[in-house]
């Protein structure tokens, strides 16, 4: 048996441990297969995977940077150096790559993480093309109307951000994180029954997310719902505790118990 032969059974039993998540093992299989072909591109993108999976960002940006350097015009190994440069909080490097990956193939997934990428940054004018491409592409990306939602907020246009919202709530009722940020528009608009309403319904779909308690919170605390309002703003801090809002939550929670 030829070492290509050897090495692409290699290959595929690391695929296989990782089909089964089974990371160490998918690596330590990996490793062998570069061991006999070292210039395999796809042998240093897939080690890369599974150091990420395994938590370890350093080992996968190696690998990536290897894969990239021996195969630099596949797409989907500058989209994931993204995302473990974004995992690393390294925004403006993930960006990049997430442009890169969209100048070599305009698919939905590399145009919503290039448009995300840029809207983290606050660099909102600049991410709205990448997301109005994505949905454009792609007509149900629950998470591109989502974050293009939040990108119309930004920039005042509430209207057309509650336009996204419905879209994602249509699209998927499942994903919390559109009901949560149309909730905080209607705190916005003082709509507070149909802030709560919303906030509730993220809380059902992901109990452990903090800005679905606090939106919640600052509507009750509106309509007089004493209690309520200090459940959330408690639950809010005991999910968050190193908010920004910390103090300011403190202190209205401080006004609501000194109320009778």
């Amino acid at each position: 048996m030829s070492d290509s032969d050897i090495a692409v059974r290699y290959y595929q039993e690391a695929l296989g441990y990782a089909a089964r998540r089974q990371f160490d093992s998918a690596y330590a299989r990996m490793s062998k297969a570069i061991e006999l072909i070292p210039q395999c591109a796809e042998c240093y993108f897939y080690r890369g995977q599974f150091s990420w999976q395994m938590g370890r960002l350093d080992d996968a940006l190696n690998d990536l940077n290897r894969a990239i350097a021996l195969k630099a015009d596949e797409a989907v190994f500058y989209s994931v150096r993204g995302r473990v440069l974004f995992a690393q909080g390294q925004l403006s490097e993930a960006q990049q790559d997430a442009q890169q990956a969209v100048t070599l193939e305009p698919l939905s997934e590399y145009l919503y993480e290039a448009g995300l990428y840029l809207s983290l940054q606050e660099r909102y004018s600049e991410s709205l093309p990448y997301l109005n491409q994505a949905v454009a592409t792609n007509h149900e990306y629950t998470e591109a109307y989502t974050e293009r939602g939040l990108v119309h907020s930004a920039l005042h246009n509430n209207h057309l951000a509650r336009l996204d919202y419905d879209k994602a709530i249509e699209v998927n009722p499942s994903y919390f994180l559109a009901w949560c940020n149309r909730a905080g528009l209607h705190v916005h608009a003082e709509q507070w029954l149909q802030a709560i309403a919303d906030a509730s319904q993220a809380i059902a779909l992901r109990p452990d997310y903090a800005l679905s308690y606090r939106i919640r919170a600052i509507a009750y605390q509106s309509l007089g719902n004493r209690a309520a309002a200090i459940a959330d703003f408690k639950q809010f801090l005991v999910l968050n505790p190193q908010s920004p809002d910390r103090v300011w939550i403190e202190s209205e929670l401080e006004k609501l118990e000194l109320q009778n």
